[in-house]
């Protein structure tokens, strides 16, 4: 039987996923991910294994915590144009929370899904649960006669999808909210 771990394993992973997230892969050397989790090598190896085990561990942690905001979101009572913007609205408060960090799933796309296919494959796999719940939630839209009956779900879903991801990306460089508004606010234009 092993010795009980001197560490609470769910704030290290919390800490990891802030540091990759602020950082990306490889902007995070083991000594940085050490210290920001406050455990020695020898605990960080026998708890995760690697590196990019205990990056892959932390995207998932991001995608359970963070992501499920956005879902969860998509999941509330009421007409699709509000329940879409409060997504939006999240997106552009969390973006305005001082981090600058930007979207975690959108940071890792950019650096590593073009050389990295497993990655790339989560990234694709997270980016199609939203675009999925988006679509379901203008497919009840438009039979409700929310939006018009010519426009197609998913091709919508896969707009404001792109639109999301941008908006955390322009916000780390212009995290203004003003800014970040206008874009929310345009992006519901495209539902009619």
């Amino acid at each position: 039987m092993g010795r009980p771990r001197g560490f609470d394993e769910t704030e290290a992973l919390e800490r990891a996923m802030d540091t990759f997230w602020r950082h990306g892969y490889a902007g995070t050397s083991l000594p940085d991910l050490l210290d920001a989790m406050k455990i020695g090598r020898s605990s960080f190896y026998e708890t995760f294994g690697s590196k990019r085990a205990a990056f892959e561990a932390a995207l998932a942690l991001y995608e359970e915590r963070i992501t499920r905001r956005s879902l969860d979101t998509l999941a509330r009572p009421g007409p699709a144009r509000t329940v879409i913007g409060a997504m939006l609205t999240g997106l552009v408060e969390r973006s305005l929370s001082g981090a600058s960090r930007g979207c975690m799933v959108g940071n890792t796309t950019v650096e590593l899904a073009p050389h990295d296919p497993e990655i790339r494959a989560r990234l694709a796999a997270s980016m199609t649960r939203l675009e999925d719940a988006l679509t379901h939630r203008l497919t009840a839209a438009r039979d409700a006669g929310e939006i018009a009956a010519d426009l197609s779900p998913r091709s919508l879903a896969r707009t404001l999808l792109s639109i999301a991801h941008g908006l955390q990306v322009v916000a780390k460089a212009r995290p203004e909210r003003a800014f970040l508004e206008d874009i929310a606010r345009t992006a519901l234009t495209v539902l009619g």
